[in-house]
């Protein structure tokens, strides 16, 4: 299983696969991210006001040493954050799927 995505507006590519979730982001600079899924110990999911009109929010997979972070900074969590989810909310049920099956 291949799911993927790609906004030009906001320079962001990420791809789930059965095994990592790769994300991209592009801006002035490029940041590469790859996250094994076995790892992924959690998966939050922001949505704003806006975000909730539009359709759209951020999602979060949290490995183990990143959950205790999560409670003490955000900001140093800013390259695992993949942002302007569309259907944010399904991405989050696949990521756990696909977390689940892996626990198996």
């Amino acid at each position: 299983m291949f799911l993927g995505y790609v906004d030009g507006v906001l320079s962001l590519e990420y791809l789930i696969s059965r095994d990592k979730i790769f994300i991209t982001k592009k801006f002035v600079g490029l940041t590469k991210r790859e996250v094994l899924l076995k790892e992924v110990r959690d998966v939050v999911v922001e949505v704003n006001f806006l975000g909730r009109l539009l359709g759209y929010g951020n999602v979060i997979p949290l490995t183990g040493g990143m959950i205790d972070l999560w409670a003490v900074s955000r900001s140093t969590l800013k390259h695992s954050i993949i942002r302007g989810v569309p259907n944010s909310e399904h991405i989050e049920k696949v990521i756990r799927s696909l977390i689940t099956s892996k626990s198996k």
